[in-house]
């Protein structure tokens, strides 16, 4: 025997050592409801439906042990053996939705040939549309039928055979408004504070945007530094006493009302506009004019 024929037999006792290792670690994890003989046969005529065609030359006994070994680590796999024979079942990696089985149970009966929907059809078309086993989720189907015939949507019943069949309700066309209805998005409320001009504001769709500008803010600051400025020039004014101290308790007044809690924009401009006069004898080259004639003129006050 030639080298390259030793070789090819190694690799043959190597891969079946493998493939009898992982069959034997499929019966350690189900020993009560399996054993060799039984996994063995089942991974065998398996092939089928791996196989491209009938005359698929392939061997996919390794490849099909391997897929029941990591679906039965996942806890993926049903396995029963009892007087009908062995049977190995592969689980769906999700559970079937409520409202999925819902929109296909409606999808399905809205486009009916026949008056009746049976169950082979709606079983092709969960598994068509979102891959799961319709049988693996009776429950789930039990429950959607119940809610879907209180409401009159859809009435069921079973043929001679025993077979589920679904048909149109008295109410479909009341279930079909609320199913074809336009969607309206959900308004989501964002608040947001900009500390500059604002150009657009993009939010998701059905967002509504509350914003909020830092301008006022600012603007306030300007004008009380402004009214400070403005008080520190009034002695070195030509104003007579009293209309200087009838400026000092108007400016007062106004930078209160702009410490306060919840400034008034309103009330402000009021104060200022009484000050434009006491600030124009101040005349323009004033170092404080400029500040006061700035301030002013950001809350619609003009000293000209």
């Amino acid at each position: 025997m030639d080298q390259d024929l030793r070789n090819a037999f190694s690799a043959l006792s190597q891969i079946q050592n493998q493939f009898e290792a992982v069959v034997l670690e499929l019966y350690r994890m189900f020993p009560h409801d399996s054993n060799p003989l039984a996994w063995n046969d089942k991974i065998y005529t398996e092939q089928r439906k791996w196989q491209s065609g009938p005359n698929d030359p392939h061997d996919y006994q390794m490849q099909i042990a391997l897929h029941f070994l990591e679906l039965a680590r996942k806890g993926r796999l049903k396995v029963a053996l009892d007087h009908r024979g062995f049977s190995v079942i592969e689980l769906d990696a999700k559970p079937l939705e409520n409202v999925d089985l819902k929109k296909i149970i409606f999808n399905e009966l809205s486009r009916l040939n026949s008056n009746w929907l049976p169950y082979v059809d709606l079983y092709a078309a969960v598994h068509q549309y979102l891959g799961l086993s319709l049988s693996q989720n009776l429950s789930v189907l039990e429950a959607v039928l119940e809610e879907l015939s209180d409401k009159r949507y859809i009435r069921s019943d079973q043929t001679r055979s025993r077979m589920l069949r679904i048909t149109r309700g008295l109410n479909f066309d009341e279930w079909k408004s609320t199913m074809t209805k336009p969607h309206t998005p959900a308004v989501t409320h964002n608040a947001f504070t900009f500390n500059g001009q604002v150009g657009a504001v993009q939010t998701g769709e059905g967002s509504v945007a509350n914003v909020q500008q830092a301008t006022d803010v600012s603007q306030f600051a300007d004008i009380k530094a402004a009214l400070q400025s403005l008080l520190q020039e009034l002695p070195k004014s030509n104003l007579s006493a009293s209309e200087r101290q009838d400026a000092e308790e108007l400016i007062g007044k106004t930078i209160k009302e702009i410490d306060s809690e919840k400034p008034s924009k309103g009330v402000v401009k009021a104060l200022c506009s009484g000050l434009a006069t006491t600030v124009q004898t101040l005349g323009s080259t004033s170092a404080a004019y400029a500040l006061v004639s700035a301030a002013f003129a950001a809350f619609g006050v003009s000293l000209g």
